[in-house]
């Protein structure tokens, strides 16, 4: 799914928007639409990645990661987990050599034609009726924003929501 995707059926919502870069509203339904599905990502999905970092002196900053470090959950050293503290500013082990990080990071929503990074169960209705309501609260329709986040808040409850499949007692017959 695509940013421009999402833009285009969040017009179906609002209505037809100029979605050209140099219209405001335009620029406001995009930014709206990046903005829902930022959250989605950031909230609702485990994305994960591993980085090798080389230490000489047991610090490593988060600003030689390729990715904005949410939170850092191991740490290895020759395929053994390591201790590790953390700083605001990057990552301190004890001994000098070579690590293996495994963290979470922040997503990041690119261009319009990206394939965004939002977990697999969200629909495009789902992130596009928050785009809309994201929307109308920036332009100040209070009610028609009320309206729309109650109805992304309900899709995201359902978007969210497992079927479990259901353990049949076994039957016997007489």
């Amino acid at each position: 799914m695509t940013l421009r995707e999402v833009v285009l059926k969040a017009m179906d919502f609002v209505g037809t928007v100029d979605v050209s870069t140099d219209n405001p509203d335009g620029n406001k339904l995009i930014s709206s639409a990046r903005f829902v599905c930022t959250e989605c990502a950031d909230r609702y999905s485990d994305i994960r990645d591993y980085f090798t970092a080389h230490t000489v002196d047991g610090s490593i900053p988060f600003s030689g990661f390729p990715h904005d470090v949410k939170t850092v959950l191991s740490v290895k050293k020759d395929d053994k987990n390591v201790p590790f503290s953390v700083s605001p500013t990057g990552i301190f082990v004890k001994q000098p050599g070579t690590y293996v990080i495994e963290y979470r990071y922040f997503s990041t929503i690119g261009g319009l034609d990206e394939t965004m990074n939002v977990p697999k169960n969200f629909g495009l209705d789902t992130l596009a009726i928050g785009a809309a309501a994201e929307y109308f609260f920036r332009n100040g329709f209070s009610e028609e924003s009320i309206v729309y986040k109650n109805r992304y808040d309900n899709a995201v409850k359902n978007d969210l929501r497992t079927i479990k499949a259901g353990r049949l007692p076994s039957r016997r017959f007489v």
